[in-house]
Protein backbone atom coordinates (compact mmCIF):
# COMPACT_ATOMS: atom_id res chain seq x y z
CA UNK A 1 0.00 0.00 0.00
CA UNK A 2 1.44 3.34 -0.49
CA UNK A 3 2.73 5.38 2.12
CA UNK A 4 -0.11 7.75 3.50
CA UNK A 5 1.55 11.37 2.30
CA UNK A 6 0.91 9.33 -1.62
CA UNK A 7 -2.47 8.55 -0.28
CA UNK A 8 -3.26 12.02 0.26
CA UNK A 9 -1.36 13.52 -2.69
CA UNK A 10 -0.35 12.30 -6.08
CA UNK A 11 2.52 10.09 -6.57
CA UNK A 12 4.44 12.70 -8.35
CA UNK A 13 3.78 15.08 -5.47
CA UNK A 14 4.70 12.36 -3.22
CA UNK A 15 8.26 12.29 -5.49
CA UNK A 16 8.29 16.24 -5.46
CA UNK A 17 8.31 16.02 -1.78
CA UNK A 18 10.64 13.01 -1.22
CA UNK A 19 13.20 14.50 -3.24
CA UNK A 20 13.19 17.97 -1.65
CA UNK A 21 12.97 16.24 2.06
CA UNK A 22 16.18 13.84 1.13
CA UNK A 23 18.23 16.79 0.69
CA UNK A 24 17.50 17.79 4.82
CA UNK A 25 18.36 14.67 6.36
CA UNK A 26 21.62 13.67 7.34
CA UNK A 27 20.94 10.11 8.72
CA UNK A 28 18.04 8.25 9.31
CA UNK A 29 16.85 5.14 12.09
CA UNK A 30 13.56 3.44 12.39
CA UNK A 31 12.58 1.17 14.87
CA UNK A 32 9.63 -0.34 16.14
CA UNK A 33 8.95 -0.21 19.90
CA UNK A 34 6.39 -1.26 22.15
CA UNK A 35 4.87 0.67 24.93
CA UNK A 36 4.98 -1.16 28.30
CA UNK A 37 2.15 -0.21 30.64
CA UNK A 38 2.78 -1.85 33.57
CA UNK A 39 6.68 -0.38 33.72
CA UNK A 40 5.14 3.28 32.45
CA UNK A 41 2.72 6.38 34.29
CA UNK A 42 -0.16 6.99 32.30
CA UNK A 43 -2.27 10.14 32.60
CA UNK A 44 -5.37 10.89 30.38
CA UNK A 45 -3.55 13.93 28.73
CA UNK A 46 -4.28 14.46 24.82
CA UNK A 47 -1.97 17.15 23.92
CA UNK A 48 1.60 16.41 24.23
CA UNK A 49 3.79 18.61 26.28
CA UNK A 50 6.62 21.02 24.64
CA UNK A 51 9.24 19.15 25.17
CA UNK A 52 10.65 15.11 25.87
CA UNK A 53 13.34 13.85 27.62
CA UNK A 54 14.40 10.62 25.73
CA UNK A 55 16.55 8.18 27.79
CA UNK A 56 18.03 5.01 25.80
CA UNK A 57 19.12 2.03 27.47
CA UNK A 58 20.27 -1.65 26.27
CA UNK A 59 19.69 -4.20 29.18
CA UNK A 60 22.40 -6.89 29.56
CA UNK A 61 21.29 -10.40 28.39
CA UNK A 62 18.77 -11.95 30.80
CA UNK A 63 18.15 -8.60 32.93
CA UNK A 64 15.20 -7.70 31.30
CA UNK A 65 13.03 -9.21 34.57
CA UNK A 66 15.56 -7.34 36.94
CA UNK A 67 14.85 -4.05 35.01
CA UNK A 68 11.25 -4.53 35.11
CA UNK A 69 11.40 -5.03 38.75
CA UNK A 70 13.47 -2.14 39.53
CA UNK A 71 11.14 0.53 37.65
CA UNK A 72 7.79 -1.48 39.24
CA UNK A 73 9.67 -0.98 42.46
CA UNK A 74 12.01 2.00 42.52
CA UNK A 75 11.69 4.45 40.06
CA UNK A 76 7.49 4.29 39.36
CA UNK A 77 6.53 4.61 43.23
CA UNK A 78 8.94 7.82 44.03
CA UNK A 79 8.20 9.19 40.46
CA UNK A 80 4.24 9.51 41.30
CA UNK A 81 5.39 10.85 44.53
CA UNK A 82 7.70 13.44 42.98
CA UNK A 83 4.40 14.51 40.69
CA UNK A 84 4.93 12.99 37.51
CA UNK A 85 2.30 12.44 35.36
CA UNK A 86 3.50 10.94 32.32
CA UNK A 87 6.75 8.13 31.99
CA UNK A 88 6.65 6.12 28.75
CA UNK A 89 8.84 3.24 28.64
CA UNK A 90 8.89 1.44 25.16
CA UNK A 91 10.57 -2.13 24.38
CA UNK A 92 12.63 -2.03 20.80
CA UNK A 93 10.98 -4.81 19.13
CA UNK A 94 12.77 -4.70 15.89
CA UNK A 95 15.26 -1.82 14.21
CA UNK A 96 17.66 -1.50 17.47
CA UNK A 97 19.09 -4.28 20.00
CA UNK A 98 16.48 -6.40 21.62
CA UNK A 99 17.35 -5.71 25.29
CA UNK A 100 17.09 -1.95 24.04
CA UNK A 101 14.40 0.74 26.23
CA UNK A 102 13.53 4.07 25.19
CA UNK A 103 12.37 6.16 28.58
CA UNK A 104 10.07 8.99 27.79
CA UNK A 105 9.31 12.03 30.01
CA UNK A 106 7.07 14.52 28.96
CA UNK A 107 8.26 18.23 30.51
CA UNK A 108 6.80 21.82 29.85
CA UNK A 109 9.89 24.06 29.28
CA UNK A 110 13.59 23.67 29.41
CA UNK A 111 13.75 25.35 32.86
CA UNK A 112 12.15 21.87 34.00
CA UNK A 113 15.63 20.43 33.63
CA UNK A 114 17.20 22.23 35.94
CA UNK A 115 14.86 21.23 38.46
CA UNK A 116 16.01 19.08 41.26
CA UNK A 117 16.17 15.28 40.51
CA UNK A 118 12.75 13.35 40.45
CA UNK A 119 14.32 10.85 43.02
CA UNK A 120 15.18 13.72 45.14
CA UNK A 121 11.69 15.49 44.27
CA UNK A 122 10.31 12.28 45.90
CA UNK A 123 12.29 12.78 49.35
CA UNK A 124 14.58 9.92 48.88
CA UNK A 125 18.31 10.20 50.74
CA UNK A 126 21.16 10.46 48.33
CA UNK A 127 22.12 6.81 49.94
CA UNK A 128 18.63 5.28 48.71
CA UNK A 129 19.33 7.09 45.19
CA UNK A 130 22.66 5.49 45.40
CA UNK A 131 21.32 1.79 45.92
CA UNK A 132 18.65 2.50 43.49
CA UNK A 133 20.97 3.45 41.08
CA UNK A 134 23.05 0.60 41.67
CA UNK A 135 20.35 -1.72 41.19
CA UNK A 136 19.62 -0.38 37.64
CA UNK A 137 22.55 0.01 36.53
CA UNK A 138 23.34 -3.72 37.17
CA UNK A 139 20.76 -4.39 34.50
CA UNK A 140 22.44 -1.83 31.93
CA UNK A 141 24.99 -3.06 29.11
CA UNK A 142 26.63 0.60 29.03
CA UNK A 143 25.43 4.01 29.44
CA UNK A 144 22.43 6.14 29.68
CA UNK A 145 21.84 8.05 26.10
CA UNK A 146 19.96 11.00 26.92
CA UNK A 147 18.44 13.52 24.32
CA UNK A 148 16.03 16.25 24.47
CA UNK A 149 13.31 16.54 21.73
CA UNK A 150 10.92 19.60 20.99
CA UNK A 151 7.85 18.94 20.18
CA UNK A 152 6.52 20.53 17.22
CA UNK A 153 2.93 19.80 16.88
CA UNK A 154 2.28 20.76 12.78
CA UNK A 155 4.79 17.88 12.40
CA UNK A 156 3.62 15.70 14.50
CA UNK A 157 0.40 13.54 15.98
CA UNK A 158 -0.89 11.58 18.72
CA UNK A 159 -0.03 10.53 22.20
CA UNK A 160 1.19 7.01 23.00
CA UNK A 161 -2.40 4.69 23.42
CA UNK A 162 -4.08 4.28 26.86
CA UNK A 163 -4.04 0.43 27.83
CA UNK A 164 -7.13 -1.23 27.18
CA UNK A 165 -8.45 -5.16 27.62
CA UNK A 166 -7.93 -7.34 23.86
CA UNK A 167 -10.28 -9.73 25.29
Amino acid sequence: MPGFIQRAVSAEANANYNAKLRTTILSQHTAIVTLQPDLSIQSTATTPLGFQVVQTVELLPGKGDAFAASMKEDYLPAYKKAGVKDYWVFNTNQGGPGGERTLVRPIAKYADLDQQGLLAKAGLTEQQQDKIGERRNATLASGIKTEVYRFIPELSYGMPGQTRATN
